[in-house]
């Protein structure tokens, strides 16, 4: 059991789902669930699309990602810098020498802000694309061209130029070592956010979270070059380690995990971020139930779609008992 004063985060994996409950004194803070079957598509999720259907009167366009339920894209989420992504994908071939391609492309020109899509898209065309919004009921996920790779420290921009800190970070000699440092290790063509989390980290850990999403970017490019066809390039981390982005810091006290693979992956997530926390991680073996083990089941697992609208993943609604706490709201992935 957890000790007082104690933030607990116990990870609960089965055939079909993945459930996540944040405690804090022996109360459930916050509970989430992940289908463990397949892939769903999800915020953060980066795909090769191929664009269907141009809406002028909307200044949008309908893009196939292959969901049953096309995707949105409107011309302000293009993004700065959509023609060298354009450029990048067109030119992408098995003989091409891709880090030489990407580096040589000239970042710009800037889209106009008043500009219209039917002049930068075309039915058939070939584009790269994340998900912002996941799709609901009727409508097809929302999407934007101007990727970005979010880790706990750093958000990787391909194809920008500048280099962004936190204004929550308030020390001026923090701001501009932290950018110094960044603008030393980045590669041309790329750009970055400094994010709140990266206030006091020491080098070492910022430089290694640096190159893992540089080469999770750059892992995606030989399949643009094979294959001009819809496919998903890479996706968001998954949930629990979507959570430990987020909100880890040095006041988790243990993570509790009863799947091998998922607690290998965990701790290797937690050296990547946080190197000083890795043995904060812990495999659950016990004979009993592990949300048994934590008291986590005195709350019924509610799944059922809301006002009957399906829930393909979500954060999922617990039912109070024996005083613990309600769940706080879903929390920005930045």
């Amino acid at each position: 059991m957890e000790s007082e004063g104690s933030k607990d985060l116990i990870v609960d994996v089965t055939s079909t789902d993945v459930h996540i409950a944040l405690m804090e004194d022996h109360r459930l803070i916050e509970l989430n669930k992940e289908s463990s079957k397949g892939h769903g598509f999800s915020v953060g999720d980066v795909y090769l699309g191929k664009v269907k259907k141009i809406l002028p009167a909307l200044n949008a366009a309908f893009v196939d990602i292959g969901d049953k339920k096309e995707a949105f894209i409107h011309y302000l989420d293009l993004g700065l810098y959509f023609t060298s992504f354009d450029e990048f994908v067109k030119k992408s071939n098995p003989n091409t020498d891709l880090g030489q391609l990407f580096s040589n492309i000239k970042v710009g020109p800037i889209l106009e802000k008043e500009g219209r899509i039917e002049n930068v898209l075309k039915p058939g065309q070939i584009v790269v694309v994340q998900i912002v919004k996941e799709p609901i009921s009727t409508k097809g996920s929302r999407l934007t061209a101007e990727i970005s790779l979010a880790g706990r420290n750093i958000v990787l921009m391909p194809f920008a130029e500048k280099v962004n800190v936190s204004q929550k970070i308030s020390s001026k000699e923090e701001k501009r070592r932290l950018e110094t440092l960044v603008r030393s290790i980045l590669p041309k063509n790329y750009g970055a956010i400094i994010r709140t989390a990266a206030e006091g980290k020491n080098a070492a850990v910022l430089v290694a979270e640096l190159k893992s999403l540089i080469q999770k970017w750059e892992a995606s490019w030989q399949k643009i070059a094979k294959n001009k066809s819809i496919q998903l390039l890479f996706t968001e981390y998954s949930k629990t380690t979507t959570i430990l982005r987020d909100l880890l810091n040095d006041s988790f006290t243990n993570i509790y995990v009863n799947d091998e693979n998922v607690y290998e992956e965990t701790k290797k997530y937690i050296s990547l971020i946080s190197p000083d926390q890795e043995k904060i991680v812990k495999l659950y073996d016990g004979k009993e139930k592990i949300f048994d083990h934590f008291e986590v089941t005195c709350f019924e697992i509610d799944a059922a779609p809301r006002d009957g609208k399906p829930q393909n993943r979500d954060t999922v609604e617990p039912r109070p008992c024996r005083g613990f706490g309600q769940r706080h709201g879903r929390r920005n992935r930045r």
